[in-house]
């Protein structure tokens, strides 16, 4: 993306071809993936692929033995590009995890992916991260992604920092998050630094560097709980020295941040 001759080439590929969009979506030794929209009229794959090879003949630094091997895959819709990317950068690792990575929709007009996860696995919220910065820096309409993972927002990492700290949990040791009846709605979120995760708990490892500084905070959250959080975020509100939760598949919720129904 930061070679100036070959971007300046491929917009003159795509007047050439009468495209209204074109972009070098993926590149390796034996595989080109191209973005491609169209302005009414079918793309000629072939002649597209021959033209973009001859501009690759005239760029010193690559190898051209490399060249006349290359295998052409021509993107027409924002989510063919997703799940390509996918396949190549995500999707064969999450399975030798034991986790089924999917594609839910991609609009390109609001740069929106949403993508889900479905096994266990504690390092999804990193592995959701990856996959966000994967997709900007290779789609350049992509600006969101979002996933039925529970996020940890930054506040509630510091937050959790700072309890481990302050008591004497172990190291094993984090917040515990469950849904309990009670509260204004029905149903209200209890969150309380623990030793460590009971058995069947899903566990969620945040590793991050906040304002400079190296943090680790572990959170532990039941199944029942979990099925109702996929896709919200936990954050901690220094104005109600309290965690507050979203979720968005509660039926209504309170302002307090805690009590939900469903």
């Amino acid at each position: 993306g930061n070679d100036k001759r070959l971007l300046e080439e491929l917009d003159s590929i795509r007047q050439a071809h009468g495209l209204e969009k074109l972009y070098l979506v993926y590149m390796n030794e034996s595989r080109v993936l191209m973005g491609v929209r169209l302005r009414g009229k079918p793309v000629d794959g072939y002649t597209l692929a021959r033209s973009f090879l001859f501009l690759l003949q005239g760029h010193a630094a690559i190898d051209q033995r490399m060249v006349q091997k290359l295998d052409f895959n021509i993107l027409t819709t924002p989510g063919a590009e997703v799940v390509e990317v996918l396949l190549i950068e995500a999707i064969p690792l999450m399975r030798k995890k034991g986790v089924d990575l999917s594609l839910v929709s991609a609009d390109e007009e609001s740069g929106r992916v949403v993508v889900e996860f479905r096994g266990k696995w504690h390092g999804w919220e990193a592995m959701h991260c990856g996959i966000e910065r994967t997709l900007k820096s290779m789609l350049p309409w992509v600006r969101s992604v979002e996933s039925n993972t529970v996020r940890i927002a930054e506040s509630a990492v510091l937050r959790i920092v700072g309890l481990m700290d302050e008591s004497r949990a172990q190291k094993s040791g984090g917040l515990r998050v469950s849904l309990i009846r009670g509260g204004c709605c029905g149903w209200k979120y209890d969150a309380a630094i623990v030793d460590g995760p009971r058995d069947g708990d899903y566990v969620i490892e945040c590793k991050r560097v906040i304002n400079g500084r190296s943090c680790r905070a572990r959170v532990f959250i039941d199944l029942g709980t979990y099925s109702r959080l996929e896709g919200g975020e936990i954050a901690y509100q220094e104005a109600r020295k309290d965690f507050v939760f979203t979720t968005p598949k509660a039926y209504s919720s309170c302002q307090c941040g805690k009590s939900v129904d469903f």
